[in-house]
């Protein structure tokens, strides 16, 4: 999914963009970075998910994400 918009809170970062896949992934990779999934935000409009990340002030927005294949 591409990012398409970021909140960076105190302890984690949510990340929004429409999603690709039907299941919370473990871990993600955004430009060769993996991160590790903390769960999903609810609120968002349908084909939208809200993913929450581990905390990172890495601009993301417009970059693509990928379910991790490391478990």
């Amino acid at each position: 999914m591409t990012i398409i918009e970021q909140l960076n809170l105190i302890d984690r970062t949510l990340i929004l963009g429409v999603a690709k896949y039907d299941a919370i992934p473990k871990k993600v990779v955004v430009s060769n970075i993996e991160y590790k999934v903390l769960g999903i935000s609810v609120g968002g409009n349908p084909t939208y998910i809200s993913l929450e990340i581990e905390k990172t002030d890495s601009k993301l927005v417009g970059k693509k994400l990928t379910e991790s294949r490391t478990r």
